[in-house]
């Protein structure tokens, strides 16, 4: 197992664009399964690559353990590779494949034999290995890629978006081989992604990238990494808009608010839609400040029977606005509602469904959660909420 520390870490191309990685401090620790996710262009595959040796460090120091890496060649990194498109030899079979790397560092014949034996056992190819890829299924390529690096025996696996090719059923399934591979291997694993629901399901924490420069009122100019922390610690309490806005699906909601009144324990905001009044615990605001309140889907009661949910104690943990209903999207045990709410669009995520003729009613009232209501300043896209 390997920690992996990096300090200050940037990226710059030499023919002078934009740096690409910039300023990232981050440590993975032993044994841990850390995601790497963020939109196109964030860099997260390229500070995978700085990691295995691939492209040079600009600037910033990296380390396995307690030895700098920056000038240490690939190979002698001790790191296994999983690529998006496998990259295996098409003129092999899948044992050869498997075998090839270990051959090329001069394991010797019956070494090679049972570590593969072990491995195809594990991944449950035991029974392709005479098989050349293109007789493969995108899954079983995807296994003897992994297989591949795992005979290696790496001290760090690093994988870029190796389940990008293969449909959502065999993505699922292999999602659940990963995480108990990593639970048997106990190995250290840096895992890239754009599908949050991966991240989401696999990591024990995640860092989320940002492409540098001004993204959605978030400054990302001083580093494109926005915070890490596990899969609910980031789902609960981003630390700024981009954050909250990135992961979540359907995403959270926002409304532009302005600071009327502020005290040390409650602040009262007024809707620039509306002037609707909401007052709200625990959040570090000025007074006139503009902000944005930001709700996810599923922290919205709707309807006439909100009554039943929602008793006179607890009507002060809401607020209450009406707004009117576009479309409804009906999935079996859950429905995806539509509201517009002056010229902002709501999303509520409920697990009910409806008759044709509930969804007949265009205005309807929605309460939401104040302990689940996010504060985002809307000049710097920073959270100002304390207390969620």
């Amino acid at each position: 197992m390997t920690k992996v520390t990096l300090n200050k870490v940037s990226k710059t191309y030499a023919s002078g664009e934009s740096s690409t990685i910039k300023n990232v401090d981050l440590q993975i620790y032993d044994g841990e399964l850390m995601v790497f996710i963020g939109p196109s262009g964030c860099g997260k595959t390229t500070l995978l690559r700085l990691i295995a040796g691939l492209e040079p460090v600009s600037e910033g120091e990296l380390w396995f353990d307690d030895k700098l890496m920056n000038n240490v060649v690939p190979g002698e990194r001790k790191i296994g590779m999983v690529f998006q498109h496998y990259a295996l030899y098409p003129n092999m079979s899948v044992y050869e494949n498997l075998s090839f790397g270990l051959q090329q560092k001069k394991v010797d014949k019956k070494s090679i034999e049972q570590r593969i034996r072990i491995v195809a056992e594990k991944l449950e190819i035991s029974h392709i290995l005479a098989e050349k890829p293109q007789n493969l299924s995108g899954g079983q390529q995807q296994r003897v890629a992994i297989g591949r690096c795992i005979v290696q025996r790496p001290q760090l696996f690093l994988l870029d978006e190796p389940l990008s090719n293969l449909d959502a059923s065999l993505r699922a399934k292999t999602r659940l081989e990963i995480k108990k591979l990593h639970k048997t291997l106990k190995a250290t694993m840096i895992y890239v992604t754009h599908d949050q629901h991966e991240a989401m399901t696999l990591a024990d924490r995640i860092a989320v990238f940002a492409p540098i420069g001004d993204i959605n009122g978030n400054d990302c100019r001083q580093s494109n990494l926005q915070q890490v922390g596990t899969p609910l610690e980031l789902y609960n309490k981003p630390c700024n808009r981009f954050v909250a806005q990135f992961l979540g699906q359907p995403k959270i909601n926002f409304l532009r608010a302005k600071v009327v009144e502020q005290s040390q324990s409650v602040s009262l905001f007024e809707l620039q839609q509306n002037k609707h009044l909401i007052s709200l615990p625990g959040c570090q605001v000025n007074l006139h400040q503009e902000v944005e309140l930001a709700f996810r889907p599923e922290h919205i009661l709707i309807g006439a029977e909100i009554g039943a949910e929602i008793n006179k104690t607890e009507e002060a943990r809401y607020f209450k606005l009406e707004a009117q209903l576009q479309s409804c999207e009906q999935l079996g045990g859950e429905s995806i509602l539509h509201f517009l709410y002056g010229d902002s669009e709501l999303v509520v995520k409920v697990q009910k469904q409806f008759e044709v003729s509930e969804l007949q009613t265009t205005n309807w009232p929605i309460h939401i959660a104040k302990s689940h209501c996010h504060v985002f300043d809307l000049a710097t896209g920073l959270s100002l909420k304390v207390d969620i």
